[in-house]
């Protein structure tokens, strides 16, 4: 018989009751749990939160006439679309979350460590989360015309604003790779402001954007790896 990890034992009081782990000694990979409340675990606690809040989240859609299978399901699913539909913008959804995520932990390992530019990983952290975010509900697409440039213009000057601020700082990194970033990210926006129409527009648009993503992706790992080992 294996041993277990781990033993809970429930203990009730007077007063309130406990959940304890009392470390046993894992025989198969020899690892220890420490003891301690299980609710006190950040991955527990998230998860926690985050059933609590889409729990919330669907009952205030319900109470507005939306039915939650409309949230869960994927859209492919509730359409019968071909499971291919979209591709390119998942993948590109998919890059920019990944790079919203490495430069968010690069952010707090800056922190943790004392070096690195925790300011710039943050804040490229927030951009690339607010892209990724509109690139899945297509904000942008929501706003009038007027509206959808103002939007364009503002992601467009806080990426030049990072760009200036690397390339005026004492950090004399590689800034070529950013600047191909900006500059596809910025042919992608041509098009789609201008509304081309057609295969050539959409090949130039959303292969643009994804390639831009791409760099962007790229950049930013690399930047994030040279500024935390940075003595």
């Amino acid at each position: 018989m294996v041993t277990s990890a781990a033993t809970t034992v429930l203990l009730s009081t007077k007063l309130h009751t406990r959940l304890v782990v009392y470390p046993l000694e894992n025989k198969i990979a020899g690892a220890r749990w420490p003891e301690t409340l299980i609710w006190s675990a950040p991955a527990v606690i998230v998860g926690a939160c985050v059933f609590v809040i889409a729990t919330v989240i669907g009952i205030v859609a319900g109470l507005r006439g939306i039915e939650l299978e409309l949230l869960v399901r994927d859209p492919a699913a509730s359409y019968k679309y071909p499971p291919y539909v979209g591709f390119f913008s998942h993948i590109g959804i998919v890059v920019m979350v990944s790079t919203a995520s490495l430069t968010a932990f690069a952010a707090w390992m800056s922190i943790t460590l004392g070096r690195g530019n925790t300011r710039v990983l943050a804040h490229v952290s927030v951009l690339s989360a607010v892209l990724a975010i509109d690139d899945i509900f297509m904000i942008h697409e929501q706003a009038s015309r007027l509206g959808e440039v103002a939007i364009f213009a503002v992601y467009g000057l806080l990426a030049l604003a990072i760009w200036r601020y690397l390339h005026r700082s004492s950090d004399r990194y590689d800034l070529r790779g950013l600047a191909a970033a900006i500059a596809l990210l910025g042919f992608s926006v041509f098009v789609d402001v201008f509304r081309l129409h057609g295969p050539i527009a959409y090949w130039l648009e959303d292969f643009s954007k994804l390639s831009g993503f791409a760099a962007w992706l790229t950049f930013w790992a690399g930047y994030a790896q040279h500024t935390l080992n940075e003595a």
